[in-house]
């Protein structure tokens, strides 16, 4: 997870010292030298843009079923619309319990 977040931080803000990633102007770069065959890159860039939002309507419609189905049956904490701790990452005895822990995923 270190080793993802460090990623993320450097596509968000850039090399330490070096300011933030223009992204623009790294793809016109790859484009100028010749790099990047850009009618391949925009083929790519759509084809996950469209994986991203059939995986958030996917999200989306699985939450509005869970929410509708009423069923929490399996739910340790008595929750709402049939979301059981798990769903965000909690360990169910230790809600239960009232204690709080931290897991190392």
């Amino acid at each position: 997870m270190g080793w993802l977040e460090g990623i993320l931080e450097f596509l968000r803000h850039g090399p330490r010292g070096g300011g933030k990633l223009d992204m623009n102007a790294l793809f016109q770069g790859g484009m100028d030298s010749g790099a990047v065959d850009k009618t391949k890159a925009i083929k790519e860039i759509n084809s996950l843009i469209k994986w991203q939002t059939a995986r958030k309507k996917w999200h989306q419609d699985k939450t509005r079923q869970k929410m509708a189905s009423g069923d929490d049956s399996d739910n340790m904490m008595g929750g709402i619309g049939g979301f059981k701790t798990s769903d965000f990452g909690l360990n169910e005895v230790c809600v239960s319990t009232g204690l709080m822990a931290v897991h190392d995923y």
